[in-house]
């Protein structure tokens, strides 16, 4: 009658399990416990209603009382294992996990075992349990795919594919396995086996990860519209910061800048403590020239992280593109960059020429060129420095070397052509910069270069030549109307000359050397008030050159204009300390002084000798 009952019980509970109705199976199954208080398969359903019903302390003392009843079931085990990780009392797992071991070694407490370890990441102790026990013995398929689990976690990319290669046939349907076999290979740079691996499961995979690692390997490979098909299943399968993250890094490779801002925010909402993807969604804004917010994440991520690398090196690109040299060197100086750092390197150099601490500059390249002895850019900006610090041989070696690596790099010619203007060498100038022209026949910089180099070997008709063929390219180059200029004022053709230097005013009205030498040619030409005029607008750019001055008292003296020409010249006794050239411009003070007397009444210069006016 009893059997019968509980048979009957069973049965309605079953029922209603499948009608989903816990709550009055539950009841049954309890009615059947007070029949037969110990039976292990009423025991079993009544905890997995438990589970079901989101009761997990009731679910898990039956499993206690299960295993108390049944100490060696691996299964009851598991279960009990299983509630203990969910809720993640991990000290306990270890307890009853270890007891249980000790007592009852077998295939499946060994695999409760390992299972339970990669849960809780102790893939250290999966390796060191497994080889320690000796369980590949077993030729367990669950046991192998534990072990492999830990390998791969632990970076130990080949001893894992040792492993899954010997057992290869077992597990080809088996996609978890299979997935820890790509990213082992993946992780090796074999993109092609671990993608070709994988990708038969993505027809119908439900894991996220796997659409996951081949977007990655898509990614990888340069393959973005795939990649980003593959990430946009994986964060439908399960939202994850990471699987965002990598959604909106192939967006923004892909310039869908807006869908990639979009995926980097729902990033950070899901892995709010993740500083990449903050410095990620910065970095997007910098690219779009939102600076304001680019730079306000950056000091988020800064105060939390003040040793993250790639931030700090953005914020201070940010400021150095803002023009805030100070600024930018002093936000690296912040950090703690190795020497050995490259992007760091590059950065500060580029902040030492803008605040021309080129002594550093040079320093800093000397550090890359350490690091990259074979870097043209590296070798061409140290030259660059080595010119402006007038240290001209060290700037040729350097750029001579990369003419012999790189022979059409237009640039480095251009650069040993300014340095052997520096050098007076004017017939290496004429061949560089012809093998400058011979790459680039309009070669601004090169045609005006070889102008000024057939100006110092005196070849005035060539240099006119060269010049007019640069005003054919761009007609508004003032320097090149400035070298017809010069050119045409050694040929003492000084008509022609001061046209070209009024043509060179016309395009650059700022240039006071352009006043001058036109003034100096007018004087030639006896057109001294003229002259007059180009020196007051050259004055009045530049009111404290010594040459200037000098030419204004000359023509003032030539016109008898001396008092004029007194008031300069005390105005330059006043400003010169040395006592010798002081000594020379107060008797040429006097000379003139003299001068004057002779043209005016002696009233006149009495009152102008009293108060100077």
């Amino acid at each position: 009658m009893e059997n019968k009952e509980v048979i009957q019980l069973l049965k309605d509970s079953f029922e209603l399990k499948r009608q989903t109705k816990y709550k009055h199976a539950l009841e049954l199954l309890y009615k059947a416990l007070t029949i037969c208080p110990e039976n292990v398969e009423i025991l079993s359903q009544v905890a997995e209603l438990h589970v079901l019903l989101n009761n997990p302390t009731s679910a898990c003392a039956i499993y206690e009382r299960l295993l108390a009843q049944k100490p060696d079931d691996a299964d009851i085990l598991e279960r009990l294992v299983n509630y203990y990780l969910g809720v993640f009392n991990y000290d306990k797992v270890k307890l009853v996990i270890e007891k249980f071991i000790l007592a009852y070694p077998s295939e499946s407490a060994y695999s409760v075992y390992l299972s339970a370890m990669n849960t809780m990441r102790c893939y250290e102790r999966v390796v060191e349990i497994y080889n320690e026990k000796k369980l590949d013995s077993y030729h367990s398929e669950k046991l192998n795919k534990h072990y492999v689990i830990a390998l791969v976690n632990l970076k130990l990319y080949k001893e894992a594919l040792e492993t899954l290669q010997y057992y290869s046939d077992k597990y080809s349907f088996d996609e978890e396995v299979q997935f820890y076999y790509a990213l082992a290979l993946y992780q090796l740079g074999k993109e092609n086996e671990a993608y070709e691996l994988l990708y038969p499961f993505t027809k119908n995979s439900e894991s996220a990860r796997t659409y996951n690692l081949c977007g990655e390997i898509e990614l990888g490979r340069n393959k973005i519209e795939s990649a980003i098909n593959f990430f946009s299943i994986a964060v439908k399968l399960k939202s994850n910061g990471l699987y965002f993250y990598n959604l909106a890094t192939a967006y923004f490779l892909n310039g869908q800048l807006e869908e990639a801002k979009n995926a980097y925010l729902k990033a950070i909402s899901d892995s709010p403590d993740v500083d990449e993807y903050r410095y990620a969604l910065a970095y997007l804004y910098y690219k779009q020239e939102e600076l304001t917010k680019a730079k306000q994440i950056l000091s988020q991520v800064l105060q939390r992280n003040s040793d993250f690398e790639a931030a700090r090196l953005l914020q201070a690109n940010i400021l150095y593109d803002e023009d805030k040299y100070f600024f930018a060197e002093k936000e690296l100086k912040q950090g703690n960059f190795s020497d050995s750092n490259e992007e760091y390197l590059v950065l500060l150099a580029k902040i030492y020429r803008a605040l021309y601490k080129n002594e550093l500059a040079a320093e800093t390249y000397e550090k890359l060129l350490a690091i990259s002895p074979q870097s043209m850019d590296y070798r061409f900006e140290l030259a660059r420095v080595y010119f402006d610090l007038q240290k001209y041989e060290k700037a040729a070696r350097l750029v001579v070397s990369i003419i012999a690596e790189k022979p059409k790099y237009v640039n480095s010619y251009v650069l040993a052509s300014k340095i052997y203007i520096k050098m007076f060498d004017f017939k290496n100038v004429l061949k560089t910069t012809n093998e400058a022209l011979a790459l680039d026949l309009n070669n601004e910089d090169s045609l005006y270069l070889k102008a000024l180099a057939e100006i110092g070997l005196q070849m005035y008709d060539e240099s006119i030549n060269t010049a007019q063929k640069l005003l054919n390219y761009n007609p508004h180059k003032s320097e090149a109307y400035a070298l017809l200029g010069a050119c045409y004022m050694e040929k003492a053709e000084f008509d022609i000359a001061l046209k070209y230097y009024e043509e060179a005013i016309l395009v650059d009205s700022k240039n006071v050397d352009y006043f001058l030498n036109a003034a100096n040619l007018l004087k030639k030409l006896g057109r001294n008030k003229e002259a007059l005029r180009y020196l007051y607008v050259a004055r009045s750019l530049k009111s404290d050159n010594k040459e200037i001055i000098n030419r204004l008292i000359d023509i003032y003296i030539e016109e008898k204009d001396y008092k004029q020409a007194l008031k300069l010249l005390r105005q330059n006794i006043l400003s010169i300390n040395e006592p010798e050239r002081r000594k020379k411009a107060v008797s040429q003070f006097d000379e003139v002084a003299l001068l004057y007397k002779t043209t005016v009444n002696p009233l006149k210069f009495l009152i102008w000798k009293l108060f100077k006016i």
